[in-house]
């Protein structure tokens, strides 16, 4: 599980620098999960929206995305990017908002590892082509 805070305007710079390190985890670890706690004052630039939508892969299952701490602005703000990036690669992102850690474990638990069945599939699929 990746942890990971956020808070006041991430810059398109950051958002950079956030997906860079999420996807050498991915590739590193192998399976992951992703636990965001954001701040009341967290937002995406447009900029920032933008290259996070843009650089969304298809190539592997989504990263389950489990946030704690959001007001209502920042829950709009992340539903948002979420749905963009549903629309734009066509997956299905899973995304829940909870009001502490010890509420998302469980949920993030499950969430490991229907992804890594799913890594599996197209592992299975690949070596068969």
């Amino acid at each position: 599980m990746l942890s990971v805070t956020v808070c006041g305007a991430i810059s398109e710079a950051e958002a950079i620098k956030l997906m860079d390190f999420i996807l050498a985890n991915d590739r590193e670890l192998g399976n992951l999960t992703m636990l965001i706690y954001a701040t009341a004052d967290f937002s995406v630039t447009p900029e920032a929206r933008r290259y996070l939508v843009k650089s969304s892969r298809t190539d592997r299952p989504a990263i389950p995305v489990a946030v704690v701490g959001t007001g209502v602005l920042a829950r709009t703000v992340l539903t948002l990017l979420i749905n963009a990036i549903r629309i734009t690669t066509r997956m299905h992102v899973p995304i829940r908002f909870f009001q502490t850690d010890q509420d998302a474990a469980p949920w993030l638990t499950d969430q490991l590892a229907q992804r890594e069945t799913l890594l599996a599939s197209k592992r299975r699929d690949y070596r068969t082509l």
